[in-house]
Parts: C-alpha cells; structure tokens; sequence
C-alpha cells in the first residue's frame, strides 16, 4: 500500500519483479517512461486509450478482457472495502 499523494505507476515497477504476463490497466498507466522500463521484464501493459491517442489494433482476447477489467476491480476492491 501506498499513501495517497504517490501515484500507483510510481510502484508498479517494483510490484511487476519478474512476473509475466499481460497487465490490464486503466488510462492513467500511460506513460513512455513505463512502458520502456515493462518492456525490459517479459510482460505486456495493456491499456485502453485516450481521446486524442491514435487507433491502436487490439486482438480479440485484448478487447474482450479490457471489457471485463472492471468486473475484476468491483469484486477485488470491493472486498478491501468491506466492513468485514
């Protein structure tokens, strides 16, 4: 966990280690300085894009798994906030 005033992408460096894969995030994880350094770990980040962003082509399973990120984040993050 983090504060509040850091940004979550300013951690994710260190959260990703070695792990593969594929990473789903949302806009706000676009910037060139990360994917330079994901680019050296064997994981792809895969995001949705901004307005003023240039179509990029997505696979079927990219855009189909985009689509259900937010299903992941309601049930995960709403566990943490649960009054459990």
């Amino acid at each position: 966990m983090t504060p509040g005033n850091v940004h979550d992408r300013m951690t994710l460096i260190k959260m990703v280690g070695n792990s593969h894969g594929k990473l789903l995030a949302d806009k706000g994880y676009i910037a060139q300085w990360l994917n330079q350094a994901l680019s050296e770990r064997p994981c792809e980040l895969t995001t949705t894009l901004r307005k003023n962003m240039k179509a990029v082509t997505l696979t079927a399973f990219d855009n189909a798994i985009l689509l259900r990120r937010g299903l992941v984040e309601l049930s995960v993050f709403g566990y943490f906030h649960s009054d459990i």
